[in-house]
């Protein structure tokens, strides 16, 4: 049951940080390929730093256990 509020808690989370980039900035772009999701940034935008931070950091993040 507990497993089930985590991954609420971290779609929850994940909603939250999109709205919150996409009102930040609004300089970036999703596109889809044949088995993956890549997003486009700015190079000339002063948020891509961060953007670049934000996702080395979740990628860092170890995996759930199951």
């Amino acid at each position: 049951m507990n497993q089930n509020r985590i991954w609420c808690a971290l779609v929850s989370l994940a909603c939250e940080l999109t709205a919150w980039l996409q009102m930040l900035t609004l300089t970036g772009r999703l596109a889809r390929t044949s088995r993956s999701t890549v997003l486009h940034l700015s190079a000339t935008s002063r948020w891509t730093d961060l953007h670049l931070t934000i996702i080395k950091t979740l990628r860092s993040l170890p995996a759930p256990a199951t």
